[in-house]
């Protein structure tokens, strides 16, 4: 009789703790608001935010301590869910990417670093080829959040995208641009109106 007492002392216990366990893991499992994470970093930078009243999102993070977070991370877990940060005027903004192409953005320098998922502004100048040969091979590669154009009288590209996928394009760009220099031609308003 003691040891079936015994076995069902043992077995509550056991379902016991399955059942905190599983509790604690349900809980994990809908995440951390983003902007209590925006809250930690703001903390931890000494950088002051303005958050979009549309940036709602549970963020669910492996491998990543929420008190060891850092600004880059911040910008990756973000871009995951669509939002992005923009620093201007010593504020942060976190807007929604499709936002961020509309502010006042880094223009990209020879040299320049950012962080990868920093939105930038770059402009390229392509050498040997029209760049009008160039967009139709590259806009297929940028997401629908970000912006391509060619200014036709100065044979230029304008991109704005987060730095990674910038520097992607540009190494292609420069694969591309091969060949002899382009020989400048006058340039007219009909030549503005059919590249845009």
């Amino acid at each position: 009789m003691q040891k079936i007492l015994l076995m069902i002392v043992v077995l509550c216990v056991a379902s016991g703790s399955a059942s905190a366990q599983s509790k604690t893991t349900a809980s994990d499992a809908g995440g951390t608001s983003l902007v209590q994470l925006i809250d930690l970093v703001a903390a931890k930078t000494a950088k002051k935010f303005v958050v979009d009243p549309r940036v709602r999102a549970q963020v669910t993070m492996a491998g990543i301590k929420t008190s060891e977070l850092t600004y880059a991370e911040l910008l990756k877990i973000l871009t995951v869910n669509n939002f992005t940060a923009v620093e201007y005027d010593g504020v942060v903004r976190v807007v929604p990417m499709a936002d961020a192409r509309n502010m006042p953005l880094p223009t990209m320098s020879e040299g320049d670093q950012f962080l990868d998922d920093q939105f930038v502004s770059k402009v390229v100048v392509v050498k040997s080829v029209p760049a009008v040969q160039i967009l139709p091979a590259i806009r297929p590669m940028m997401p629908a959040f970000a912006m391509l154009s060619i200014v036709p009288c100065s044979n230029s590209l304008v991109l704005v995208d987060r730095y990674a996928n910038v520097n992607r394009l540009l190494g292609l760009i420069a694969a591309l641009d091969q060949g002899p220099p382009l020989k400048p031609r006058d340039c007219n308003i009909e030549d503005v109106k059919k590249a845009n």
